[in-house]
């Protein structure tokens, strides 16, 4: 490889085309130079701190990213798999010389820097892969090219002495292509945006050569007289030496008389800082990073799960799905797949968590262990260690019915329980519970229905978890009126005032079941009415007093010993 260098070097030095100064820093550095005088190629760009972190922060969280694999059903249902061998590939070891985190770091930072990530897969006999072996995402390296004979693509790769290797086949070659023009061959956005880097690196150099010589030196010359030609021709040339690199802010040697007049300018007033900024911001818009995560405050926004999320579902998410599609293809066969599980990865603050977790529970998505799973967590026991059928067990609320019961007319007259089971007033109620039905002849139990005693305790239960939802408003409600204590007791007052009338169509229908399993068919309207009035007075007087006797404290008590009130009422 050194060799061929060489003689391409020397090549070009003969050709009087070339010009010999230039050619020697593009082979020396790679990359031709940019409008700012830099020279950028991937490499070298890899060496400025914003394009560094924006690679990295790509790299880093791809590598703790955890892939599973599912086997699709012909249901559509998806079953995890935990015993597939490409799972050891990509969550243990892809080959005998390296571990899966670091495979995945350095596979995503080519991908990121480079354009590509090149992986040639090792298949045993039957053509399953057994070892992932990474190449060089340079140029040079590895290349898909178009078999001249057979019209297939293949990839053309060199070793670290730049011997060519062996072709390898189109589906043996794990390729992540990004920012790709054909759907086939990635390019680097560093080569594409190189300009827009080199400011990023000139501005680093200025500031860099400023604070090394101390000084900004700007303003004009002055001389008495008329220079000579040799005088002249040498001025200019020792102060064009200034403004090379390494020599800017220096201060010059003057002769002849010759007088300067100069203007320091401090970094402030060149703007170097906000300059500077600039540029990341730059750098992270080339890979679609919220410049806060590359530490560049003044572009901010919000910090913490909000701005992680935002990363994830921007940034990270594309990248999950083309290494999604490559492993499906190169790596699986049907009905296997992998997934990328983001579910760590986008989740809010706790107190968002838990209450999507209740949600979810309550409507009957999740069980106990279906939740204690994603959390990472064991699932739930019995007394012999095994694990509770229970915990598996998906909930629903006791006053909510399906839709086509709901209208169904024989259903909430209550006079088919479903399945063709006859059922009584006191067999989960007329209506199921929620709509009381219009009255009429008890009827008999049928198989597996509930007795009167039964039903009665269960419709209370609905009215006691009710009045704990309302609980809960009130609680809430008591801790924002208890910020101001001097408003306190007037917004308490003109809270239940509205409040009775919530609790009152919360609690319709419950006591109204109650009253008509309890009391009969007989029971009249007034019935329900009094006892709805005897429901919330008791409520709502049992929370005024609790608050009220709580704000009989100095002022800045107030809200404490709210707060000890409210944690009361949850227990």
């Amino acid at each position: 490889m050194i060799t061929e260098l060489i003689d391409l070097g020397m090549t070009r030095f003969l050709d009087s085309t070339y010009n010999p100064s230039q050619w020697l820093i593009d082979w020396a550095n790679g990359g031709e130079p940019t409008s700012a005088g830099e020279h950028i190629n991937e490499e070298s760009a890899m060496r400025i701190p914003a394009v560094r972190a924006a690679v990295n922060v790509q790299a880093e969280t791809m590598q703790v990213l955890p892939v599973n694999i599912y086997r699709r059903e012909k249901s559509g249902r998806k079953t995890l798999v935990d015993d597939h061998p490409v799972l050891t590939l990509l969550n243990r070891q892809p080959n005998r010389e390296t571990t899966a985190p670091r495979w995945w770091y350095s596979s995503q930072r080519n991908a990121s820097g480079f354009g590509n990530a090149f992986s040639i897969i090792q298949r045993t006999g039957r053509g399953d892969p057994y070892a992932l072996w990474q190449r060089s995402s340079k140029p040079d390296r590895t290349k898909l090219v178009r078999n001249p004979k057979s019209g297939k693509l293949e990839f053309r790769c060199r070793d670290n002495s730049g011997q060519e290797e062996d072709p390898v086949a189109l589906e043996d070659m794990l390729h992540i292509a990004y920012n790709s023009d054909n759907a086939l061959a990635g390019q680097s956005p560093i080569s594409q945006l190189k300009e827009a880097i080199g400011g990023n690196k000139a501005a680093e150099r200025y500031a860099n050569e400023l604070f090394r010589n101390g000084t900004a030196v700007q303003g004009h010359y002055t001389v008495p007289g008329t220079l000579t030609e040799p005088a002249y021709d040498r001025l200019k040339k020792s102060m064009e030496s200034y403004a090379e690199h390494g020599n800017r802010h220096k201060r010059p040697l003057l002769e002849e008389g010759t007088l300067f007049q100069q203007s320091t300018i401090d970094a402030n007033s060149t703007q170097m800082i906000e300059a500077r900024n600039f540029m990341i911001a730059e750098v992270a818009r080339i890979w679609r990073i919220n410049p806060y995560l590359l530490y560049v405050q003044a572009y901010g926004g919000k910090a913490g799960p909000e701005l992680f999320r935002e990363f994830m579902q921007l940034t990270m998410l594309p990248w999950c799905i083309s290494w999604k599609g490559e492993i499906d293809v190169r790596l699986l066969k049907p009905p296997f797949e992998c997934e990328f599980d983001l579910k760590k990865f986008m989740e809010g603050d706790p107190n968002a968590q838990a209450a999507w977790y209740r949600t979810m529970f309550s409507i009957g998505y999740y069980s106990l262990n279906e939740i204690r799973r994603e959390q990472g967590e064991n699932e739930i026991t019995d007394s012999d260690g095994k694990a509770d059928p229970n915990a598996d067990e998906h909930f629903i609320p006791r006053n909510m019915v399906p839709l086509s019961k709901a209208t169904d007319k024989d259903w909430v007259l209550g006079k088919s329980g479903g399945d063709g089971v006859t059922e009584s007033p006191g067999a989960v109620a007329p209506g199921d519970g929620v709509t009381p039905g219009e009255p009429g002849e008890p009827q008999a139990h049928g198989p597996g229905s509930l007795s009167s005693n039964e039903a009665v305790a269960a419709a209370e239960a609905v009215v006691a978890d009710t009045l704990k939802r309302m609980e809960r408003i009130e609680a809430n409600e008591a801790i924002r009126a208890a910020k101001d204590p001097r408003t306190f007791l007037t917004r308490l007052d003109a809270f239940y005032v509205k409040h009775a009338e919530t609790l009152r169509e919360a609690l319709e229908r419950p006591v109204r079941t109650v009253v008509l399993l309890r009391d009969g068919p007989s029971s009249g309207g007034a019935a329900t009415d009094v006892e709805i009035d005897e429901t919330i007075n008791e409520h709502v007087g049992g929370k005024r007093e609790a608050l009220l006797a709580a704000s009989e404290c100095p002022a800045a008590k107030l809200p404490e010993r709210v707060a000890a009130v409210v944690e009361a009422w949850g227990k």
